[in-house]
């Protein structure tokens, strides 16, 4: 599958919009301005259609989601679904998410 897919926010500095990705390897690339001992991450809105689950990364287990806190990247597989980008504190984040194909 080389499907290409990418998500973009740019100078923003609260939780954004939920946005349906297909699913499959996605790299997730953050810069901020001011971190503010906060974070970035991505979460998954779960099979009840109201709550918001944080999402996993290939480098973490279950108990430890992937946040950024520094500027860098996170490799996530995600499955086909409803996600969106999770801001705390961090402010000017201009961020990517990318399908990277296999």
């Amino acid at each position: 599958m080389n499907v290409t897919e990418a998500f973009s926010w740019d100078n923003v500095s609260a939780t954004q919009a939920s946005f349906t990705a297909l699913g499959g390897k996605y790299l997730l690339g953050v810069h901020a301005a001011a971190w503010n001992t906060g974070s970035v991450g991505l979460e998954q809105l779960a099979h009840d259609g109201v709550t918001w689950v944080p999402v996993v990364g290939l480098t973490s287990d279950a108990a430890n989601s992937i946040t950024l806190a520094v500027d860098g990247t996170v490799l996530y597989d995600l499955p086909g679904g409803t996600y969106r980008m999770v801001v705390s504190a961090a402010t000017g984040i201009y961020a990517s998410l990318a399908r990277v194909p296999y």
